[in-house]
């Protein structure tokens, strides 16, 4: 049942679908990645501006993109979810349907934000 009512709520947002899925799917898959192993730096992935740099936006693009789901989602330095459901939702791809949080692009965006968390300048060689 509650399938149904996320899937009416992401399917009305405004926001470009591919970028809230990535979004999205960034978000749950550090949150997979860090039951798996509790690294602090993980929870680093999770963080808005770091985000928006491996995912090439500009600042504010991740709390735009994610501003008709609020009644889902928590945006303030990092995302959280207000209910762990729509995590397991998004990992069910029978039930997610496009919106289904796993993908290249996901992993892709988690290897960039690795990166920009292990450049030594804080900057990120992203900005270079």
């Amino acid at each position: 049942m509650l399938d149904v009512l996320y899937l009416d709520i992401l399917t009305s947002s405004r926001a470009d679908r591919t970028l809230l899925v990535s979004i999205l799917s960034v978000f749950v898959q550090a949150g997979e990645l860090q039951k798996q192993c509790n690294h602090r730096w993980i929870m680093a992935m999770k963080s808005i501006r770091r985000m928006e740099c491996s995912l090439f936006l500009k600042p504010g693009g991740v709390q735009l993109a994610l501003l008709d789901l609020k009644s889902l989602v928590k945006v303030t330095n990092i995302i959280e979810f207000w209910h762990k459901s729509f995590s397991d939702f998004l990992l069910d791809a029978s039930w997610s349907k496009e919106f289904y949080a796993y993908s290249a692009n996901s992993y892709t965006a988690m290897a960039k934000c690795c990166l920009w968390l292990l450049s030594p300048d804080e900057v990120g060689i992203f900005n270079r």
